[in-house]
Parts: structure tokens; sequence; C-alpha cells
């Protein structure tokens, strides 16, 4: 039987592969780990033939073949982002449509507006899906992006994506919602997240987690200002950081207030890590602290979901959607100081509540976030869409 041709475009870690493909740059802080488990998850379909399209620090371009998975690691010399942007991504779109030709895949599916892969997937020639995971046109407004910035680029080739396909793949109901004005067909299925996730045992170590490259947008500083509060009661609360900051001057202003407020034993940053290492870190947490001012579908919540963690989060974007108010864990306003103390607090005096969340989230997460599960979705998509082009 022959198989169906997938090209997946889009962001992949490199890191993995440090060993084995000589990348100048191996890009830790690189994790897009929700493509990664995707592509995975769908090579070890029989019915399938899957192969990943995406930019890497080399040269030239080396194919990369792992179980089932074909990588297509392409050439992208230094600097060429620069005058890619300015040529409004030209050179991307000639280098993935060459590559593209020579395959002639069944289907392409672009992951991802927050680059140029979903506008290429849909300008390819060939049957398309796009899924959204950043929604541009709201970072943009949130974070007050100049029209000269890479956000405001991208949401610019994501309202062309997005007028040009036929099919979403929406992560998110909030997704959805951000495009009540596409014609075509929308599919619901999130984001996969690693099966580690749900191997691991769960325990109590310490207080809080906080994973992600943050900037102000991600208000770290707000988790911290809380941990201040709540020392007063809980004198040895611990929180840890996993990530690495992308605004050096904001990165700064959390240390002095670290330094200020005599914090130094309360808190640790760990930086960024490997995905088993996330896995097994969060694991040992009692909660999972989210205080983002905008967020589509947060990874970190699905992955704690899974873990069997109790989730504090705003109230932004799609969170909503993911944490259920009082049941998986507790849904707060932003910039809300007082209600990060008050939610935290309870959910470290109380650790029955605190469990049963866990419980309740590990339940939804398996049926929602395995690999498996939304690869046998993804593949259904795929089908459907097929099989209106026969039609």
């Amino acid at each position: 039987m022959k198989k169906i041709k997938i090209a997946l475009l889009g962001s992949f870690p490199i890191y993995p592969y440090r060993n084995k493909i000589k990348f100048w740059n191996n890009r830790k802080n690189l994790v897009t780990s929700w493509n990664y488990n995707l592509a995975y998850a769908l090579a070890k379909n029989p019915e399938l033939e899957v192969h990943f399209f995406c930019n890497a620090s080399l040269w030239k371009t080396e194919i990369y073949t792992d179980k089932d998975l074909h990588i297509h690691f392409i050439g992208h010399p230094p600097r060429l982002d620069i005058l890619n942007r300015l040529s409004f991504m030209q050179f991307s779109n000639f280098q993935i449509q060459r590559l593209l030709n020579k395959l002639k895949p069944d289907l392409v599916h672009g992951i991802g507006t927050d680059h140029e892969y979903a506008y290429i997937a849909v300008k390819s020639g060939y049957p398309n899906v796009v899924t959204v995971h950043g929604v541009m046109k709201q970072i943009v407004e949130k974070y007050n992006s100049p029209w000269y910035s890479s956000f405001s680029l991208f949401a610019i080739f994501e309202s062309l994506a997005i007028q040009k396909t036929k099919h979403i793949i929406s992560i998110n109901p909030y997704v959805s919602e951000q495009f009540d004005y596409f014609k075509g067909q929308f599919h619901q299925i999130e984001n996969s997240i690693s099966a580690d996730f749900f191997s691991i045992p769960s325990k109590e170590e310490y207080d809080l987690c906080f994973i992600g490259m943050y900037n102000k947008g991600k208000r770290l500083l707000n988790v911290i200002s809380a941990l201040q509060i709540l020392r007063t009661n809980h004198p040895d609360i611990k929180l840890k950081i996993i990530g690495n900051p992308l605004d050096l001057v904001y990165d700064q202003e959390i240390k002095k207030f670290i330094q200020n407020n005599n914090l130094e034993h309360n808190v640790k940053f760990l930086g960024q890590l490997e995905q088993k290492e996330v896995a097994t870190l969060l694991a040992q947490s009692k909660m999972l602290v989210v205080p983002s001012i905008q967020e589509t579908a947060p990874m970190v919540i699905a992955e704690a979901m899974a873990l069997g963690k109790a989730i504090v989060a705003t109230n932004v974007g799609g969170i909503k959607y993911m944490v259920q108010d009082g049941i998986t864990g507790f849904v707060i306003p932003p910039d809300n100081i007082h209600a990060i103390v008050e939610k935290v607090n309870l959910l470290l005096l109380n650790k029955n509540l605190r469990l049963n969340m866990g419980k309740n989230a590990k339940e939804l997460a398996q049926k929602t976030y395995h690999p498996d599960i939304v690869a046998k979705k993804t593949y259904q998509v795929y089908k459907n869409i097929l099989s209106q082009k026969e039609v």
C-alpha cells in the first residue's frame, strides 16, 4: 500500500541532534517540543511517510532519519534572517518550495504562524493545513510591538496564511475565536506533550514551579512579589524557575528585587533544561504558576496536568479552556499579585485539595495531550482534507 506523504513545516529543536550533525549553533533554547512530539508520533503510523522541514544553522541542507521520521535541516547561513525579512521571506520560500517540489508531498502542514512556515505551506500549491500556535495579532497588541518588529512582520504572514488556507488546526477554542472571519474548516486538536510527562511519578519536594523563556509579558516578577508576601506564613517556601531570560533588563530587575528583599534562599534559577529534566523537576513541585499577560495554549500547563499538578494561571488567551477553575486549578485575573498569594496559600495549606486537583488534571491530560491521541486526530484531519481533494 502506498503511504501518504506528509511534509511538516515548522520550527524544530536541533539540540537533541548536536552529536550527530555539526550545527554551528546548537540553539539549546529552541524548544518547540510540541512539533517534536507530534512529528515522532505521526511517524509511527505505518500509513504515513513523514518529513519535517526546518531552517537550521548549517551551510547546506542535511537529512537525518530517526525512528521513521525524515528531518530536513535546511541550510540557513548566519545573518540570513535579516536579509530574509527584508525580502519578505522570499529566500526561505524559494528554498523550501524547491525541496517540496522534489519531495512531491500529498499534503503540507504549516505549523505555527509565528514564523514563515505556515505562509509557505499555503503558498506551496499542495493540499495544506495550518496550525496556529501564538496568535500574532494579539501578541502585537499586548506587547505594543512597533511596525518594524518581527512580531508585526509575522502578524502580516499570519493574516495572509489564514486568508489562503481552507483548513486550520485550532489548538484551543481561543484560536477559533480570534479568526471568526475564517470561512474554511476548523479542526480542534490540542498540542501534544512528551509521553515522559505521563510516566514520571509525582512527588512534592518543593513548592512552586515557573517554566518558560521569560520577559516582561511573562510577569515572573509578579510571582516573586507574591513569594515575598507568602514567606510571612511560609518562611521556607521555594520557587524554582526553569528557562532563560529573553529580556536582560527585566532579568536584572527581577534579580535586584530578590536581593533587596533577601529572597535568595527562596528562589532558584535553573536555566534552560532538556525535556526529560523539565519533566522530572516539574514532577517534584506542588504546583505550577503561570502569571502571563498573553498566552494561547501554554505547553507547560498541559505538561503539569499530565504530571498531576494543580495550576494557578492568569485568565488570558486560551488558559481558561485548559484550566478548569476550582477543578484542576485556579484561574485568576492578570497582574493581580494578591490573587496569586490567595490561591497559592490555599493550595499550600490544603494538601487534599491540591492532590485532588492534580488527579483531575492528569485524567483530563491523558485524554487530550498524549502524543498518540494527538497524532491519531491529526491523521484523521489529513485524510479528511485529501478526501475532499478527490471529490
